[in-house]
Formats: C-alpha cells, sequence, structure tokens
C-alpha cells in the first residue's frame, strides 16, 4: 500500500506541476499550491501510518486537523489563484 501511496503522490505532484504552469503568475501561487499539496500528503499519510497501527484516536483526530486546515488553506489559494470571488467585468456582464 506504501508504495501505490508514493506512485499516486508523485503522478499528483507532476499534474499539479503541469496546472500551475498555465495557472500561476506569481511566486506566491507556487508556494501556496506546492505547500498545500505537500500538507494534503502529510496528513494522509499520517491517518493512513496511525490506522494501520490501531491507533484509531489519533487517526480520528488528526483526519479532522488535516481535513479542517486543508480545506481552508485550499480556500485561501484558490482565492488567491483567482478561481473564488473573481468580479466579472462589465464586457463580460453584458
Amino acid at each position: 500500500m506504501g508504495t501505490l501511496y508514493l506512485l499516486l503522490c508523485g503522478a499528483g505532484f507532476v499534474g499539479m506541476l503541469l496546472f500551475l504552469r498555465k495557472t500561476a503568475t506569481r511566486w506566491y501561487h507556487w508556494i501556496l499550491a506546492i505547500s498545500l499539496y505537500i500538507w494534503i500528503c502529510l496528513g494522509i499519510s499520517f491517518v493512513y501510518i496511525n490506522s494501520t497501527g490501531y491507533h484509531h484516536q489519533a487517526a480520528r483526530v488528526g483526519a479532522m486537523f488535516f481535513g479542517i486546515t486543508a480545506i481552508a488553506w485550499a480556500f485561501i489559494t484558490a482565492r488567491t489563484l483567482g478561481f473564488v470571488g473573481k468580479k466579472k467585468n462589465m464586457q463580460e456582464q453584458i
């Protein structure tokens, strides 16, 4: 299972880099997106390691902690990249 997880993380990282190449225009866009990706991978591995080691309370609390912070961080990243909260121009409204 660990090998499959590493392959999926690598494929996701390559896909994210290809997406950011077209979307990110500033250096902090790259930093926000890459750090969010690393946070999500750390959270998944933390929950996976604790659930296979029968530390169910730690897995449950870790899933809630990493999930809530990842959702907030994803909203901030999407807002910074311009996917959320974009205002329409007058030409687009007509």
